[in-house]
């Protein structure tokens, strides 16, 4: 079945899948519409990942040699994904969260989250505020700051990308592209950031390598 090869799409992708368990349930999917500039709506259709459960997390966790980065997004439940927050914190993980399909979190999980990933539209439904602009933008993002949350990065699109956290506030130019079909753009941009982070590169290099790469 698809589960299957997917599976095995990723493991000649070289992605270790050791913790990739199949279960009784269809796959997720996603179905996506894109408009002539680009850009994508899209309809997802839960399945398996709606399976992932607490005791997943806590096998990952226990395999792990010792703590790094710990990236979540939103396509798995809302209490396994806090659930995945407060283990991860409490063994010295550092969290990256993409609230992506955007729905908003509980303020405990919220505060323990050292870097936000949103873009306008989950900023906007995070924190119940618009992001019709940059000031409102920016309003939005210190009240997640004052809820705890470490630093926010904001990205913009076309527009780049913003970065604030308790003492600075900057931000990344984008590259310029002609945008054919901008699905899965963020998710690359999270990928690309962790692996920056991870091989020790500053915050504000680390946007711009996730910039290229989105």
């Amino acid at each position: 079945g698809f589960g299957a090869q997917l599976l095995e799409s990723l493991k000649k992708s070289d992605v270790d899948a050791h913790f990739v368990e199949q279960v009784d349930n269809t796959t997720g999917t996603a179905l996506i519409t894109v408009d002539a500039e680009g850009s994508n709506t899209i309809v997802v259709i839960g399945g398996a990942n709606n399976d992932c459960v607490a005791a997943h997390i806590e096998r990952a966790l226990a395999a792990a040699a010792e703590p790094g980065l710990f990236v979540l997004q939103h396509e798995i439940p809302s209490e396994t994904v806090e659930y995945a927050i407060k283990a991860a914190k409490a063994k010295g993980w550092t969290v990256i969260l993409n609230p992506a399909p955007a729905r908003t979190i509980s303020a405990e999980a919220l505060a323990l989250v050292d870097i936000l990933v949103p873009n306008e539209t989950e900023l906007a439904v995070l924190t119940s505020m618009p992001t019709d602009s940059e000031e409102a933008v920016k309003q939005a993002v210190r009240k997640l700051l004052a809820q705890g949350v470490g630093t926010v990065l904001v990205t913009l699109g076309a527009k780049g990308a913003l970065c604030c956290g308790a003492k600075e506030e900057y931000r990344v130019k984008p590259y310029q592209v002609q945008a054919v079909d901008t699905t899965a753009a963020g998710d690359a941009y999270i990928g690309a950031l962790a692996t920056a982070l991870a091989e020790g590169k500053p915050l504000r290099d680390s946007m711009d390598f996730a910039s290229a790469s989105a």
